[in-house]
């Protein structure tokens, strides 16, 4: 009888160790699961779309710290053969004046698909002598050197114009 209790015994403790395996060999399993779909979801996504950012965020750091030459060298020419670069100066400046200057800028998506090679990018805008914050929206498209550059920037400020 002492033989039964024992081989019982060891029975236990054998599914103890398989039930312990089967979990460590589960938790292996979702392990490499997260990873592989992060390998492949980090190839989907191309690498140019980080240079998109990037301008992007030069650019809103640009305007948020008043340097409108730096934010005027990050627009391309649908923008510049239409704006020069002291109209652009002139116009930021004036809103400056009338708005207060940045304070906050957010971004709200980032990097929204578009059009062919085209990104766009909307960001929340909070400025100095504004109650309410307002959108403004980018779009950035890829040259062919495969540069990125802001097609066009509108927003939703929806002030009373000041002179």
């Amino acid at each position: 009888m002492q033989i039964w209790l024992t081989a019982g015994h060891g029975l236990k403790r054998g599914l103890k160790v398989f039930a312990v395996l089967v979990v460590l060999l589960g938790l292996l399993a979702c392990g490499l699961g997260y990873a592989a779909f992060h390998f492949f979801t980090a190839q989907n996504t191309p690498a140019s779309t980080v240079g998109a950012s990037a301008m992007a965020n030069d650019f809103m750091l640009a305007v948020s710290n008043r340097n409108y030459d730096q934010a005027y060298n990050d627009l391309g020419p649908p923008v510049t053969k239409d704006t020069t670069r002291d109209q652009f100066k002139q116009r930021a400046q004036s809103e400056d004046r009338c708005y207060g200057s940045v304070t906050h800028y957010t971004a709200i998506n980032a990097g929204t698909p578009s059009q062919g090679n085209t990104l766009r990018y909307n960001y929340t805008i909070t400025r100095g002598k504004l109650a309410k914050p307002y959108q403004l929206y980018l779009t950035l498209q890829e040259g062919s050197s495969g540069t990125w550059q802001i097609t066009d920037y509108n927003s939703n400020i929806s002030q009373p114009s000041c002179s």
